[in-house]
């Protein structure tokens, strides 16, 4: 006799959807995973970021005028030193706290298309935050027309270190406490 006798193929089909797909769901019997019911942000505020215009982000820029350095900081390089970020209106920027560590693939699908925003405006963020005890986080896209997690974290003397991984690796976790910033 089974335990739940009243469920259908369809309701488990839509359970395992609903946890990110099979490959979710096997990790999850398999003790690897958890699935967490209500929010995984708490908003913090919004905020403006001013227009930009097009910028090639230079060695010099990023790190001599907006004292950014790396602990990942070759993948960085790769990906953002000589990038040209366009030009951008002004944008109104929503910044949550990540309430638990949490995969980069689930807070991109909780963002949707607000997720990404402009390199140099956030850049210019976390410039404006010099001396802040706040990690902050954003999805950039790279040289490589790929989105990446770019997270930022407080050094020594007003600098900030900098990490970028690749969204595409579905086992990064941002950390708890980050600051995610998106657009509104």
């Amino acid at each position: 006799m089974a335990k739940y006798p009243d469920v259908t193929a369809g309701q488990v089909e839509a359970c395992i959807n609903r946890m990110g797909g099979w490959d979710k769901f096997l990790l999850f019997i398999g003790g690897k995973g958890k699935v967490v019911f209500g929010q995984i942000f708490t908003f913090i505020g919004t905020g403006l970021m001013m227009a930009q215009p097009t910028k090639r982000l230079t060695f010099e820029f990023v790190v001599n005028e907006l004292r950014i350095n790396g602990t990942h900081y070759d993948r960085f390089m790769k990906q953002f030193y000589d990038l040209e970020s366009p030009e951008v209106g002004e944008t109104e920027i929503v910044v949550n706290k990540l309430e638990e560590e949490t995969p980069s693939r689930q807070v991109l699908e909780k963002l949707g298309d607000k997720a990404e925003i402009n390199p140099l405006q956030f850049l210019m963020l976390i410039k404006e935050n010099e001396g802040s005890f706040n990690d902050f986080t954003a999805f950039i896209r790279g040289k490589d027309g790929n989105l990446w997690v770019v997270t930022t974290t407080p050094g020594p003397y007003g600098s900030t270190y900098i990490n970028a991984d690749p969204v595409v690796d579905t086992f990064y976790v941002i950390e708890e406490g980050s600051y995610l910033v998106s657009r509104k």
